[in-house]
């Protein structure tokens, strides 16, 4: 491979880092949100 593909590929490695991040910071908020409420047990949360 290249430099610049090389480059590339970790460029889209740290987006996809930072996606699954985000994902996972507002996956985090829903689930304090809903212990808050006292409602998790009564949740069941997917992710496709």
């Amino acid at each position: 491979m290249t430099e610049k593909q090389i480059d590339e590929l970790d460029l889209r490695m740290a987006i996809y880092a930072a996606q699954v991040d985000r994902m996972d910071q507002g996956i985090g908020k829903v689930v304090a949100e809903l212990e808050e409420q006292q409602q998790l047990d009564n949740i069941r949360l997917h992710h496709v």
